[in-house]
């Protein structure tokens, strides 16, 4: 066969030529995927550089706005705007007061205020989030609404980061709308709430708070006042009386209030919490035995050791803990305890503590 019949052959049998044009086509393909993919990665690298400079030519700014005013900046492309925000979320984040003030006017020379408004309505949730930590760290009454619309959101992160922006805002306007959905809102983080609410100021929250147990579901008064709880103020305490004072309290309410009162409680407050020591409910007991930790006396002493042979182990678990750590109780009286009393249980219960506490002495003699 001469080479003159070859191309004559190849068109001829199928079983030749279709192989040959299915492996030309996949090597064609396959050159041509290499390239796409070599020019994605040299976009990407491209992009990232670029990122990278430009979050370091903006954190130089940033950080000089806070010390002085700038005459001029160079301008934001809306591919950096997410840059932009989230460097200035950071910043806005990681310092308090009046280096704020300058941060805030950057942002506005900048002409961000107007993009990050711009991108609440964006159907990207990441952007909508940076733009709504932004116009609250920014106090931008002109986005109210807009976020007054995203606190009532599906989605929790959002509706949580609307809530604390319009803290920032106006926390009294705010606490007004926000109140009422922390007794709802079981899907928002507790942890993030009281930090949100420890923004606005103890008093004005307490208030509030307040106002909000007073016909509240029982699992929204059990929420209200967990908040009292983490505000950190003394003036939950009247409110939490005010609660343990109705005729009829529900269990996780009565904890709640206990727990509260471990923090708060005066001595005032030793009849109500002596009264919870005998309570049905083992939870009420031990918050109960917790809250004289704090307040009690030399007459709980006896109430406390009465508690040592509860029928739940965490009650008599806390009551030992307690005992242990009231100035008044001595070592002597710890360790005589332990070696008399006739139920095991409490001697067991209280083993590790006089333990502590004899190694405690030791080390103050030898020190």
């Amino acid at each position: 066969m001469s080479a003159a019949d070859i191309p004559s052959i190849v068109s001829a049998d199928p079983m030749v030529w279709v192989p040959l044009c299915v492996g030309g086509g996949a090597m064609i393909l396959a050159v041509v995927i290499l390239f796409v993919i070599a020019g994605v990665q040299q976009a990407t690298i491209a992009r990232q550089q670029r990122s990278e400079q430009f979050r370091e030519v903006w954190f130089r700014l940033l950080i000089k706005s806070m010390m002085t005013a700038p005459d001029e900046l160079p301008p934001v492309r809306s591919s950096d705007a997410q840059d932009f925000l989230r460097l200035w979320n950071y910043l806005s984040e990681s310092i308090r007061g009046d280096d704020r003030n300058g941060l805030n006017a950057t942002m506005r020379l900048a002409g961000m205020d107007r993009v990050a408004a711009k991108m609440l309505k964006s159907y990207r949730l990441d952007d909508r989030l940076m733009a709504v930590v932004a116009l609250g760290h920014l106090r931008e009454r002109t986005v109210w609404n807009a976020l007054e619309r995203f606190v009532v959101s599906r989605t929790p992160e959002l509706s949580l980061a609307a809530a604390r922006s319009l803290i920032r805002i106006d926390s009294q306007a705010a606490l007004a709308i926000l109140i009422p959905l922390v007794g709802v809102r079981t899907d928002w983080s507790f942890v993030k709430v009281a930090t949100m609410l420890n923004e606005a100021g103890p008093e004005q929250v307490v208030e509030a708070l307040a106002h909000a147990v007073r016909g509240a579901s029982v699992d929204a008064t059990v929420r209200f006042v967990r908040c009292l709880e983490a505000v950190g103020s003394p003036g939950a305490l009247p409110v939490v009386r005010e609660i343990l004072a109705r005729e009829s309290c529900d269990n996780q309410v009565v904890v709640a209030c206990l727990r509260c009162c471990s923090r708060y409680a005066t001595r005032q407050d030793l009849g109500m919490v002596r009264a919870y020591l005998v309570h049905p409910n083992h939870l009420i007991r031990l918050h109960a035995v917790l809250a004289l930790g704090r307040i009690g006396t030399e007459e709980d002493e006896r109430l406390l050791i009465d508690r040592l042979a509860d029928d739940e182990w965490w009650v008599r678990y806390r009551a030992a803990e307690v005992l242990a750590g009231l100035s008044f109780v001595s070592s002597d009286t710890l360790a005589r305890l332990h070696a008399e009393h006739p139920l095991q249980e409490v001697r067991d219960v209280l083993a590790p503590f006089v333990a502590r506490r004899a190694q405690r002495v030791l080390q103050t003699t030898n020190g």
